[in-house]
């Protein structure tokens, strides 16, 4: 048997030293080939391997939850993804998950629709409304299928005046067609029980927050399907510390502290004119200023 001494010798001398290179590298690496190769068809016949697929749904779906996160928040739209540089093989580029930490969505289509239903009962979905979709179709990448399977739901409007469709905040129309269409989306939430808006403003010289926070949420408290359960306030990059909007146990709007979650009064039903509104939004809770001073 001849040697690799031998091999090498037989080999023509005028080939250049990458060529050389790589004949030497597959050379050494045989036996590691070779080696694995026979590792895995050792597993494959092994009886004790389990299929993922081979346990119970009940038992997948207790998996699936351990990989979820109790704060797991996705996101739509997501972030512009920074620009990758382009790869000379295509094949060597991978579809990325709408959640990059999970995954197990690229597993296969099966393993995707399973996790898909257990995240949208654990995690609570954040829309978004701002200048990058208020004027497409489907406002946001999913299906009425995955809709359907929502429990817990966070729409965030970045109001601005043009989104708003007028340049004088009192000849606001009371029909708003960004908000047909994104009740037209939420109608196909079947199952969801909390839903909740958050009004973040960006004010400009004619709008101040006051203006956009009054009317976006005029617009969407009185809705019938879905019912929004909760109405918060923010500016900027923060959430306003002022009162808020919740629904009672009977359905009705009240407005409560963001402290302590007082009720602060009674919320009129119908539109609500700008000055009650801000002094609802504004009004000091009893409660938490008897606390202060006890």
């Amino acid at each position: 048997m001849p040697t690799l001494a031998t091999i090498i010798r037989a080999l023509p001398a005028t080939w250049p030293l990458p060529l050389w290179t790589l004949i030497g590298a597959v050379i050494l690496s045989l036996p590691l080939l070779l080696a694995i190769r026979y590792k895995n068809r050792r597993l494959g016949t092994s009886s004790s391997q389990v299929s993922l697929f081979s346990l119970p749904v009940e038992i997948r779906e207790m998996i699936y939850e351990e990989l979820i996160d109790a704060e797991c928040t996705p996101t739509f739209p997501a972030a512009a993804p920074r620009p990758q540089p382009r790869l000379r093989f295509s094949w060597l580029q991978r579809k990325k998950p709408s959640f990059t930490k999970y995954g197990i969505l690229l597993a296969n289509r099966s393993i995707n629709q399973e996790f898909t239903r257990v995240l949208s009962k654990k995690a609570t979905y954040v829309l978004k409304v701002d200048s990058s979709n208020e004027r497409t179709g489907s406002l946001w990448p999913l299906d009425e299928d995955t809709m359907s399977k929502l429990r817990n739901c966070e729409v965030r409007i970045i109001a601005t005046s043009s989104m708003l469709g007028s340049r004088d905040p009192r000849a606001m129309p009371r029909r708003w067609e960004l908000r047909e269409r994104v009740c037209d989306v939420l109608s196909a939430m079947k199952k969801v029980d909390s839903l909740r808006l958050h009004v973040h403003a960006v004010p400009d010289r004619i709008w101040n927050p006051l203006w956009l926070w009054s009317q976006v949420s005029q617009q969407f408290k009185c809705i019938d399907s879905p019912t929004f359960t909760e109405i918060t306030f923010g500016l900027e990059s923060w959430t306003l510390g002022e009162n808020c909007l919740k629904r009672d146990a009977d359905g009705r709007w009240k407005w409560r502290c963001q402290a302590g979650d007082h009720v602060v009064m009674d919320d009129p039903e119908g539109w609500q004119p700008i000055r009650e509104f801000c002094a609802a939004l504004y009004w000091e809770c009893q409660v938490c200023q008897q606390r202060a001073a006890s």
